[in-house]
């Protein structure tokens, strides 16, 4: 005869050491996640200067290309900066296809950036390039995120931005 042997479920949970290996596992990550955090200011800085870069270089792409005035156009109080035409109009992001508007508090962006000021002498918030696409004037673009903070110039002469 078949014999039915009751044999109890094995136990469940978790052991000691699993538990801990756990706990260890999430305290590196919580570790590696601080560190990080502490270095974000740079990093959004670093994404910010890409995206102002990025926008330059289309207004003169395009200020060359149609034989028209174009600009970078920053609006400080609303955190953002735009490419506009001869007309003030946003341009059409190429990649977007949609108005080249960079705002910083829009999901996305580098929320942690705020356009702390920006001064191109008598342009005033405008980085403006001439229907050749050659810089008006000199300018200055201040940026701060978290506890970091940098200071990017716009040579007039050349165009180019650099990291002060």
């Amino acid at each position: 005869m078949n014999e039915h042997r009751h044999t109890s479920p094995p136990p469940s949970g978790f052991t000691l050491i699993e538990l801990l290996v756990v706990v260890v596992i999430l305290s590196i990550v919580a570790g590696i996640t601080s560190m990080a955090a502490a270095e974000g200011g740079e990093q959004h800085l670093d994404l910010a200067e890409v995206q102002l870069r990025d926008a330059m270089t289309r207004a003169e792409a395009l200020a060359r290309s149609s034989r028209s005035p174009h600009a970078v156009v920053f609006d400080v109080a609303g955190n953002r900066f735009a490419v506009v035409d001869e007309d003030g109009n946003a341009v059409v992001d190429p990649l977007t296809k949609r108005g080249y508007v960079v705002d910083f508090v829009r999901p996305g962006q580098p929320t942690l950036v705020r356009i702390a000021a920006v001064n191109f002498s008598d342009a005033g918030n405008a980085a403006i390039y001439d229907a050749q696409g050659v810089p008006l004037t000199n300018g200055a673009i201040n940026l701060q995120a978290g506890n970091s903070a940098c200071v990017l110039l716009w040579d007039g002469a050349t165009g180019d931005l650099r990291r002060q």
